[in-house]
């Protein structure tokens, strides 16, 4: 998962949706952002997605209700910008997470096709001789 292609999206919701599988979305409901989710682990990945998609993302964090701005950098502790840009940027994950919580656990799990013939080999390999 990477953030570096964000401008590819039309949304932070679509960019979500397109790099968390339910697996992640469940670890970010469950634990949290800070919990080390791919996209989300570093500054850089986090002030990218906030320049891409920062309206919707503080009002995915502000319309939830319960914290105004400040006391959402009180609460992260942030000692700067970049740290509440980090903190809401992960608050926005979570919230998205809960609200797509159906959506993505509904999602097929990707199959693996295996060809034949690497099967076949991997037995090969694998056989003592």
């Amino acid at each position: 998962m990477s953030t570096r292609d964000v401008n590819l999206y039309g949304s932070f919701e679509d960019w979500f949706l397109a790099n968390m599988d339910a697996d992640t979305a469940r670890d970010l409901r469950e634990h949290g952002a800070s919990c080390g989710v791919g996209g989300l682990c570093y500054y850089g990945e986090t002030v990218e997605l906030f320049n891409a998609f920062g309206n919707e993302i503080e009002l995915l964090v502000i319309d939830d209700g319960d914290m105004e701005l400040w006391e959402i950098a009180k609460a992260s502790d942030a000692c700067g910008i970049t740290q509440l840009i980090n903190a809401l940027v992960w608050m926005a994950a979570e919230r998205l997470a809960h609200n797509l919580e159906d959506q993505l656990d509904d999602q097929p799990e990707e199959e693996v096709e295996e060809d034949e013939s690497d099967c076949k080999q991997i037995v090969a390999d694998s056989s003592i001789r």
